[in-house]
């Protein structure tokens, strides 16, 4: 029926028919009458196509009012077709005409003055009508809090919230009245409805008129005060109207209102808000014992208390849903998200929680909660002037789907992001995490988007039954579509899968009024959308592949390595648009045999609960079978999850080049032999280990620069040496046994002929032989900082057979070793720094001094910090395995600029 309707008034502005009679044409003529009027038009238009999760913008219009500003003096003659301050929004799911309410004057004033205006789905302005309503008088105070529209009755409902009754001055606003006007202007001016199935009007407004020479509503009477008030409970804080849609054949629809109760006095407080109420109010009398106006049957959230751990909670705003259900929203009182959304019959026959805590992980995943929602509709309380709104309508939308008879299809929310501004308050100042936020002095900026959730089984929207998709993002650059500039917006469902959106922008009395905002929006399907309309923006592109000592490749392309490689996948090529991303989830080895089950996703990294930094993008992993993978990764954001639509394929080859490990030995005298690994091959990247087993008990790791070591037996015999190397893809191998024999040194030879022929040479007793020195293994370092190295002089003991380590010379602290760039500024990076590394051997007795030179980042460092402290750790052990740990903290000082050099003349 949605594209027949637009049909029709498209021929009718091409045959420049009035905006009257196409609407009486659509709404009073028959079914048979408007197809034949459209007959050649859906013959020639193209079959519509299931509304997906890629949206553009079809149309926009309104602006801010400047002339009724008046710069903040208010009371300027209002522009049509713009708005200043607007208070309530609605939209025909049928042909999509628009309405808003909104206030013109400063809410102060006494009283204050509205206007409603109906635009047609392209904007064009159809009907307007102007009033005031009292504010402030006596306690007589009255507000437009919320529109509906009922496209069958052919009346736009107003919801009136005002005073609460007499001697409750204390509590907040009730409905007050609930008027309606008919959706048929005439001579340009909206009027009042018509009593249902008769052509008189409905009585006249009781409030719109509070003084003399005050022009009152035209707006015919629904329900009045006393009838509103007369139900168990008076309808406190009521935060929007909605068409129940009964469908009784020959009866208009009721209209619901969304309020609460009253909680009991806390202490010495006094009753606050309690729990949601829906009340349905009737539109039209039955007989002469049931008028118009009445109450009819009541729903209260307590009913949910148990789908939500035992509480209900307040109203947070209420629509009319495409599948014949009311969607209501219920402020989650900051729990794991910040709105519920109740699919509520239109009986109140059964109420089910859509975004159930029981549907969610309960460890802290609320950062994949579907409807994160900054603010309320209306936040109207007592002791605030009542005309002082801060909404205009509910922030969630049940669309309607343009293949299935107009029935649900996905929701729609309005979210905000962690994203900062481009605006910084005061010098250094962090990012500010909020959505949106005034500047120093600086026009108001948001930074906040709509997302759609599509229903999962029983209608649940939540993260894990629901598939949420990154589409109709907020664009906070103007230059763009499907922005929203301002922090404010509430949203409706329009036919066909159209969602419109009004961003109502900064209440005007505010100090800072940039006239941001109060713009009319409709977004529609990709498939829907107009030749030369744009698509919303999203995130686009893919990863990027990188091998161990490889290129890059785009995560479209097809990678080949052998078995045994690392690869580095990054998501941060991905242009993410607005979201910022809290999670990346990849999954690295999909349709392969060993591959992870279930949607093969594997929660990598990820950041929560405050997102005020990126989590890591990328992830390194070694193929170590052979065969073809599909590599995807999914990005979570504040507006929702993007996965490219291209995987990467990894071929991983059967042909392994493996490490080999392969030395020799050399006698260096006595019981020391040196060992020379030099001719080991990595097969893969470079060799980071190289591990000796001694034969002797005894076992060492060397790094990777050391392939030549020398190690001392204890006693003579022979000892079987392997040698273990590792590659840096975690490859290792082991070298055959090699057996060294190790033999005592000779005794000295005595030369008897040197002395008298006579002489008697003395008889040589063998001496017991000295104990080893089984001390600590410590050689007495000495530094020195000259002409940019460190020059550590060691010792090694002479009672030591044969001294051996490293020298490490790294920064005492933290020092800022760079900054990454974030959006909205930058943060310094702060960690230690590794100068340098050397390894040492020394026999006993030795003396031995080991350079470290400073690299050139390292003297820039310098240079710019003027000092530096430092830690030399000397680390070393004996032939017998005795260690010895030696450190030394001094600070080094950058050379003095040179002078320059005077030219003599």
């Amino acid at each position: 029926m949605g594209r027949v309707l637009r049909a029709a008034l498209a021929l009718r502005e091409a045959l420049g028919v009035g905006t009257a009679f196409a609407r009486r044409t659509t709404s009073r003529v028959s079914k048979t009458t408007v197809a034949l009027s459209v007959l050649a038009l859906l013959m020639a238009a193209p079959a519509s196509a299931e509304p997906g999760f890629e949206y553009g913008e079809v149309t926009r219009f309104g602006g801010f009012d400047s002339s009724a500003y008046n710069g903040g003096q208010f009371g300027g003659e209002p522009t049509p077709g713009a708005f200043l301050d607007p208070t309530g929004f609605a939209v025909d799911p049928v042909d999509d005409t628009v309405y808003v309410v909104d206030r013109t004057s400063r809410y102060a004033h006494n009283p204050t003055s509205w206007r409603i205006q109906q635009f047609s789905p392209k904007g064009a302005l159809e009907g307007a009508t102007m009033f005031t309503l009292p504010n402030g008088n006596f306690g007589r105070n009255s507000a437009i809090e919320g529109l509906a529209v009922d496209h069958r009755a052919g009346r736009l409902y107003a919801l009136v919230a005002g005073s609460p009754p007499a001697g409750q001055n204390n509590l907040p606003p009730v409905a007050q009245e609930l008027l309606a006007w008919s959706t048929e202007p005439v001579a340009g001016g909206l009027v009042a409805a018509t009593v249902a199935g008769a052509e008189e009007k409905l009585p006249p407004d009781e409030v719109g008129s509070p003084l003399p020479g005050s022009p009152g509503t035209v707006g015919g009477l629904v329900s009045s005060k006393t009838q509103l008030l007369s139900g168990a409970t008076p309808l406190y804080g009521p935060q929007g109207i909605a068409v129940d849609p009964l469908e009784i054949p020959g009866v208009d629809n009721p209209v619901t209102v969304e309020a609460s109760d009253l909680l009991p006095n806390v202490g010495a407080g006094r009753p606050i808000p309690g729990d949601t109420i829906v009340q349905q109010v009737r539109t039209q009398a039955e007989g002469t014992t049931i008028a118009t106006g009445d109450l009819l049957a009541s729903w209260s959230g307590a009913s949910v208390a148990g789908q939500l751990g035992g509480s209900s909670w307040g109203p947070l705003g209420i629509a009319t849903g495409p599948d014949g259900t009311l969607t209501v929203l219920l402020d989650s009182g900051g729990s794991v998200t910040d709105a519920y959304v109740v699919s509520l019959k239109a009986d109140f026959s059964e109420a089910a929680v859509l975004d159930s805590p029981a549907d969610m992980p309960l460890s802290g995943d609320f950062d994949e909660a579907p409807l994160w929602i900054e603010e309320s509709p209306f936040a109207s309380t007592a002791g605030v002037g009542i005309s002082n709104l801060d909404g205009a309508g509910p922030e969630v939308a049940h669309l309607s789907s343009a293949t299935s008879g107009g029935t649900g299809g996905p929701y729609a929310a309005i979210m905000f992001s962690n994203e900062s501004s481009d605006i910084q308050v005061g010098v250094n100042a962090p990012a500010d995490p909020e959505y949106w936020r005034p500047g120093n002095n600086a026009p108001f900026e948001a930074n906040i988007g709509v997302r759609l959730l599509e229903p999962g089984a029983g209608g649940a929207i939540s993260s894990l039954q629901g598939r949420t998709i990154v589409n109709t993002l907020g664009n906070a650059s103007r230059l763009g579509p499907c922005h929203i500039s301002a922090s404010e917006a509430t949203l409706a469902a329009g036919a066909d899968g159209t969602l419109w959106i009004l961003d109502r922008g900064p209440r005007s009395d505010q100090s800072e009024t940039s006239g941001q905002g109060r713009e009319v929006i409709e977004l529609a399907p990709g498939a829907e959308l107009p030749p030369g309309a744009e698509l919303c923006p999203q995130p686009a592109g893919t990863f990027t592949m990188t091998p161990a000592g490889g290129s890059s490749k785009s995560g479209e392309e097809t990678l080949t390595v052998p078995a045994g490689t690392k690869v580095t996948f990054d998501a941060n090529s991905i242009n993410r648009q607005h979201g910022r991303p809290f999670a990346y989830e990849w999954d690295l080895d999909g349709n392969a045999t060993n591959g992870p089950v279930g949607d093969g996703f594997e929660k990598v990294y990820e950041m929560r609960p405050i997102h005020y930094y990126y989590p890591p993008s990328g992830i390194t992993y070694m193929y170590t079978k052979p065969g073809t993978y599909k590599v995807r990764v999914r990005m979570r954001t504040d507006y929702g999850v993007y996965t490219p639509p291209e995987a990467g394929t990894v071929i991983v080859t059967a042909a392994v080049v493996h490490p080999e490990a392969r030395f020799t030995a050399t006698s260096s005298g006595g019981q020391q032999v040196t060992f020379n690994a030099a001719e080991s091959t990595p097969g893969i990247g470079s060799i980071v280990d190289y591990h000796w087993s001694w034969g002797d008990g005894g076992e060492e790791d060397e790094g990777p620069q050391t392939p030549v070591v020398a190690h001392v037996y204890a006693q003579p015999g022979g000892y079987r040496v392997t040698l273990k190397v590792t590659n840096s893809s975690f490859q290792s191998a082991t070298s055959a046994p090699w057996t060294v024999t190790v033999t005592a040194p000779p005794p000295p030879v005595r030369d008897v002929l040197a002395g008298p022929l006579y002489a008697i040479p003395p008889v040589a007793y063998p001496l017991p032989a000295p104990a080893p020195d089984r001390t600590s293994t410590r050689l007495s370092p000495r530094v020195r900082f000259v002409a940019g190295a460190l020059n550590v002089a060691l010792s090694c003991p002479a009672a030591k057979i044969l001294c051996v380590g490293t020298v490490r010379v790294a920064t005492a602290g933290a020092v800022a070793a760079g900054a990454r760039t974030l959006k909205g500024g930058v943060k310094r990076v702060l960690r230690k720094l590794l100068i340098g590394e050397a390894r040492f051997s020394l026999s006993g007795g030795q003396h031995k001094t080991v350079s470290i030179r400073l690299s050139g980042p390292m003297l820039t460092l310098l240079k710019k910090l003027k000092r530096l402290a430092v830690m030399v750790t000397v680390t070393a052990r004996d032939s017998l395995g005795d260690p010895g740990v030696t450190r030394l903290r001094l600070t080094l000082k950058a050379p003095p600029a040179p002078r320059p050099r005077q030219r003599h003349v």
